[in-house]
């Protein structure tokens, strides 16, 4: 019997003690709850906890039950919290379950999803850009590859004519090398020495613009 009661004074001193401790705690936290419901501080104190540890409460500021929807049967508190970028909001807590309803940290959310939409949209648009400018710049290599064919083509010709019994190797329009702004068309070719020997070279026309181009022939080892 002895030992019953010293069990139940030993937790109910322990009760005191942590609510005692929680108490000062939130001693420069606004507590209140009205007369008739102060039987409820201690789960008051239970959800300052639960609002002190959620992460975009940087301040606890003040605490109560929210009248009109609070019994003494099922209390609900209402707290108000400083954030870190100094802007006051209210949490909700559950006094029976202790859940806690932030719509801060909804509208934060909410806040991040849309910054999220606005990007994705504006990378999109920026994408959209992107390939719009490479098809242009396409475009443009294609209509000048076409040209810039036709003027390495026929300066080609022009250098073939030093040699003897050409026999171009090379098939159709040759697929240019491009490096910036500079295409360079390559075609191989076999000739004849006065010697009738059978010799290996390749032509290359280097071209940037209308008005610009380069004609180079070099012998190739391979055959």
């Amino acid at each position: 019997m002895i030992y019953r009661f010293l069990m139940a004074f030993s937790m109910v001193m322990t009760s005191f003690q942590q609510s005692s401790f929680a108490s000062e705690r939130f001693a420069d936290v606004d507590l209140w709850l009205p007369k008739t419901y102060q039987d409820h501080y201690l789960r008051l104190l239970d959800a300052a906890e639960k609002v002190e540890k959620d992460p975009y409460c940087h301040r606890l500021i003040s605490g109560g039950m929210i009248e009109g929807r609070s019994t003494q049967e099922h209390m609900y508190f209402h707290f108000r919290c400083r954030a870190e970028d100094r802007k006051t909001f209210s949490i909700e807590v559950d006094g029976k379950s202790l859940e806690v309803t932030n719509v801060y940290k909804k509208q934060k959310e909410a806040e991040k999803k849309a910054e999220e939409e606005r990007q994705r949209l504006a990378e999109e648009a920026a994408k959209a850009e992107a390939d719009r400018i490479e098809a242009e710049r396409l475009a443009k290599l294609r209509s000048e590859q076409s040209r810039y064919w036709k003027i390495c083509r026929k300066a080609m010709r022009k250098r073939l004519k030093l040699f003897n019994n050409i026999k171009v190797l090379t098939k159709g329009i040759p697929d240019p090398i491009i490096e910036g702004e500079k295409f360079t068309y390559i075609v191989l070719f076999d000739a004849e020495n006065p010697k009738k020997e059978s010799l290996h070279y390749k032509v290359s026309c280097d071209i940037s613009s209308l008005t610009e181009h380069k004609v180079a022939v070099v012998a190739r080892k391979d055959k």
